[in-house]
């Protein structure tokens, strides 16, 4: 019985160019939920590569920009010596 997931657009689109990818390579179209079993049988045989490829990931650029756009001025002036404490329970600020 299949389940169904939910995936990004981006990670469907870049399935369904894989999928005609191999059709290409292969001449034989692969059900995208067969594509997703080889790919995950495929991940769970390379563990170690999967876990060095993650790690390896980093934050685009749209990500940051997003990350960037969450701070706010809160009006309080605080010296870089001090946000370790401020931010760790060291000083309180009323």
């Amino acid at each position: 019985m299949a389940t169904s997931i939910k995936v990004r657009d981006t990670t469907k689109t870049d399935l369904e160019k894989l999928q005609a990818n191999l059709f290409l390579k292969f001449g034989k179209k692969l059900s995208q939920q067969d594509l997703i079993d080889i790919l995950v049988r495929f991940g769970a045989g390379n563990l170690e590569k999967l876990i060095l490829e993650q790690k390896s990931n980093k934050i685009s650029k749209d990500n940051l920009a997003d990350i960037f756009k969450l701070s706010e001025d809160w009006g309080v002036e605080t010296h870089p010596d001090d946000v370790d404490d401020i931010l760790y329970g060291g000083l309180k600020l009323t």
